[in-house]
């Protein structure tokens, strides 16, 4: 980075001392200080005249992420140049997203920090403005800052700003060679192939823009899907990027096709359109309108009649306030703890969510499409069932027998139905609100229960949530199992706690559990760090040592008493005392332990230690091993 920056200066003045003399005479300035792009933040370099009051880029352009003192795990460079206030020449696009090593290495007499992460690469040309030539994204993984993995590469030639001939995009599994007229329809055969090019996966047809078929390979069977030209509807060129895939997948919900195209040559074509728009917004924040994403295919048109527009006002009226009300009723801290305790409550609370997952989500949905101007290149029932696909299935709720609930059913799929039916359940969910609400004011609470168990939900929903995230992420069985306790913890502190009866003891209750729920988040915390604990007293535990019969310097284990008992014995048990049955007390108890623990032995590695060792040889019993570690007092 910092010879590019070396030369790109020695660029800039010399660029900058030819730009005076050729821009009509206009003073030449120059910028050096802070900028913001999109959502960028950094350090910009360039030359600008002033035209009618309007600043005129010209010369070299360079923006870059800031260099402070911390550095920096998503670093940017963003560089090219400008004629006249519009892209001209080379320009090229570094994105970072890296973790650090914790470690320095010391290379070329200065200690390196190494990164591991994902790093993408953009480089393309222009001239006056409008895309030329050879346009590539890479897309690598790095590990110790060396290149490890090609995740993703493309290469598109464009020509007057229009992308013809031949292009190839690729993965770490498979790539896709396509072809473009020169007016930069799709044509031909488009096919994706495994890495090494022996199988055939998927092949797309077009014929000037219009897709006519699909054909993929899954475990050598072949499944094709010919796709009939409409000579009664009109067609409109689009261009082909994630709303054309979403076209052509709500298109063909009625096929039953079994196609994938979520997938294969599909996910890469979304991919590549993807990072241009990225390119493209960077240049929309600085006031130029530069086209990268415009491969262009045909789509059908259904015109949106004056009356369909009025019906999908209504239908998005009828949403934001069926939202609102459920947003608030599943949120709700009354409801959320009567539920635990009244089997009724429970059973409206969870038809609450059997209509957000039924009705409103679909209908989220259908006015996402609509106002991405995607349902007018879609009959409309096609799309309707396709979205509400599973929404018979609450008829076997139970909530559905109530005379006062109004019926909730689809049967033409048209869009004067889905209004009538985003009425019905504006209608449904008002009801439903009345009836909890009447359920909360028969507990007549006071407003120090309500503001104090509003305070329990948010803070039980905090540990929920920290839970959730953790688990995404690779664990033990053990602590996979210790997390599922903690979780289990919270719903059955909660459970006992919402029968309790209306007394200044719950409120002292309430006080108690939200001291212990922040606690249970700083348990999760550490319970989701133990794997890379283990880890590092591991490697803290192992001296260098020279091996005369490889010549090599191999890794040795010492005081491997101390380890042992560590990863046998103590880690184990707390582990394994983390159970839905705990108490406050124990979380506590388990949480210090563990941070004990690890500034324990990592005083214990540098001390002398063979009394210790020789004790520690005695038992295998954890809290005999907690005290002669010196975390557990001895018993008189």
């Amino acid at each position: 980075m910092k010879a590019k920056l070396l030369n790109f200066t020695l660029s800039f003045l010399l660029l900058s001392l030819i730009g005076v003399s050729t821009c009509f005479g206009q003073e030449i300035k120059r910028y050096d200080g802070n900028l913001k792009i999109a959502s960028y933040k950094g350090n910009a370099y360039y030359n600008y005249f002033l035209k009618n009051g309007d600043s005129i880029k010209t010369g070299p352009f360079l923006f870059n992420s800031k260099q402070g003192t911390e550095l920096d795990t998503n670093p940017f460079m963003i560089s090219g140049s400008f004629k006249e206030g519009l892209p001209d020449g080379k320009w090229e696009f570094k994105f970072g997203n890296y973790s650090l090593q914790a470690e320095k290495k010391f290379v070329d007499y200065q200690y390196v920090v190494q990164v591991n992460g994902v790093q993408r690469h953009i480089t393309g040309s222009f001239k006056n403005g409008i895309p030329t030539g050879d346009w590539f994204i890479e897309i690598d993984s790095l590990k110790n800052s060396a290149k490890t993995t090609s995740l993703f590469k493309s290469k598109v030639s464009f020509k007057d700003g229009i992308p013809q001939q031949s292009f190839r995009i690729e993965n770490t599994d498979s790539y896709m060679i396509g072809r473009l007229l020169r007016n930069g329809d799709a044509h031909d055969s488009w096919s994706l192939f495994t890495k090494d090019g022996i199988d055939e996966l998927e092949n797309w047809k077009f014929d000037k823009g219009t897709l006519q078929e699909i054909t993929q390979y899954r475990d050598s069977v072949e499944n094709k899907l010919s796709i009939p030209a409409n000579i009664k509807v009109a067609e409109k060129s689009i261009y082909l990027d994630q709303h054309y895939i979403e076209v052509l997948k709500l298109s063909l919900m009625d096929k039953n096709s079994g196609l994938q195209l979520d997938a294969g040559l599909s996910k890469l074509l979304k991919t590549n359109a993807r990072h241009y728009h990225h390119i493209e917004d960077i240049f929309k924040n600085l006031d130029l309108n530069i086209l990268l994403t415009n491969i262009s295919v045909n789509v059908p048109e259904y015109p949106i009649a004056e009356q369909e527009e009025q019906q999908f006002s209504k239908i998005n009226t009828n949403y934001k306030q069926s939202k609102e009300i459920i947003d608030f009723l599943l949120s709700d801290t009354q409801v959320n703890l009567l539920k635990l305790r009244d089997s009724v409550i429970k059973n409206q609370y969870e038809y609450v969510g059997h209509l957000q997952e039924q009705y409103v989500n679909p209908i989220e949905k259908l006015m996402v499409y609509h106002n991405e101007s995607i349902t007018k290149h879609i009959q409309r029932p096609v799309l309707i069932k396709g979205l509400f696909n599973d929404e018979q299935s609450l008829a076997s709720t139970m909530v559905m027998g109530d005379p006062e609930l109004p019926h909730l059913k689809l049967e033409k799929y048209d869009l004067t139905e889905v209004t009538d039916l985003s009425d019905r359940l504006l209608e449904t969910l008002r009801i439903l609100q009345q009836k909890l609400d009447g359920q909360v004011l028969k507990t007549n609470k006071e407003d120090k229960y309500i503001h104090q168990e509003k305070g329990l939900i948010e803070q039980a929903n905090l540990v929920k949530n920290a839970v959730d995230s953790v688990q995404k992420k690779d664990h033990s069985k053990n602590v996979r199992k210790a997390l599922e306790s903690v979780n289990e913890f919270i719903d059955q502190t909660l459970t006992a706690y919402s029968v309790m009866s209306e007394s200044e003891q719950k409120i002292r209750r309430s006080e108690e559990l939200i001291t212990c729920y922040k606690n249970a988040i700083e348990l999760t915390h550490t319970l989701s760090q133990l794997d890379q604990e283990h880890k590092k007293i591991k490697k803290l535990y192992q001296d260098q040592v020279w091996n005369p019969f490889t010549a090599t310097i191999m890794d040795e284990d010492v005081k491997k008493k101390i380890t042992k008992a560590y990863f046998k014995e103590i880690s184990p048990y707390l582990i394994s005392i983390v159970k839905k049955d705990m108490s406050c007390e124990d979380i506590t108890m388990i949480d210090n332990t563990f941070k004990e623990l690890d500034a324990r032995l990592t005083l214990l590695r540098e001390e002398d230690t063979e009394r210790l060792e020789r004790k520690i040889k005695r038992t295998k019993d954890p809290t005999s091993l907690l005290q002669l570690f010196g975390l557990i007092q001895q018993q008189p």
